[in-house]
């Protein structure tokens, strides 16, 4: 069976505006694995998936594994895929041909990386991220000419904004001309019409 990625929504049938779970459903296109998708709520997390899980508190996005295991946590759930499918596109090192050695000092180099970016990523310091990492010849955060992990995190904290208020994602966000063509290569990457036509209108 394939993986079934539990997306968090307001409501069934609302916005899907959860950072992390869009990080797990970018991970997946990336990785080029076939996945379905379950909607869940806040109470759905509450009530269910608590004890289903057997933790304190639950949060999204779960994963349910091809062998029917579970798993919590969008950082945890991109180093599982990782090792899972080494032959599929790596998160971390996304130039890399070849399956990465998940124990090599490159790898690990590689992810302290991507945590210092996202640590650092506040979002009055967008504008200027944008600037410093995408002039040039760079096309995307992660690598020069192609998107990983640290662009995941930059696109969902964008999409949280934006599943707000699709105006102040636009003024915050894509008056930087950089930006807006990262965007624009970043929805050509990976297109995820079922997420974006859910967004209120402008």
């Amino acid at each position: 069976m394939p993986v079934k990625l539990f997306d968090l929504v307001p409501q069934t049938g609302g916005v899907f505006f959860s950072p992390p779970c869009l990080r797990t459903r970018l991970a997946l296109i990336h990785k080029q694995l076939p996945f379905e998708v379950e909607e869940i709520t806040y109470h759905d997390l509450r009530f269910i998936w608590k004890d289903r899980l057997g933790v304190q508190k639950a949060t999204a996005p779960i994963i349910q594994r091809e062998d029917g295991s579970y798993l919590m946590d969008s950082d945890k759930i991109a180093a599982y895929l990782d090792k899972a499918y080494p032959d599929r596109p790596n998160l971390y090192l996304p130039d890399s041909s070849t399956p990465v050695n998940l124990d090599s000092a490159e790898y690990s180099s590689a992810k302290q990386a991507a945590a210092a970016e996202i640590v650092n990523q506040l979002h009055e310091r967008i504008k200027e991220a944008t600037a410093n990492k995408l002039g040039d010849q760079d096309l995307f955060f992660t690598s020069a000419i192609k998107p990983g992990y640290t662009d995941f995190y930059v696109l969902c904290d964008y999409r949280l904004l934006r599943s707000v208020s699709p105006k102040l994602a636009c003024d915050v966000y894509e008056a930087d001309e950089r930006f807006a063509a990262w965007l624009e290569r970043m929805k050509q990457a990976y297109p995820m019409p079922e997420v974006w036509e859910r967004d209120p209108e402008a």
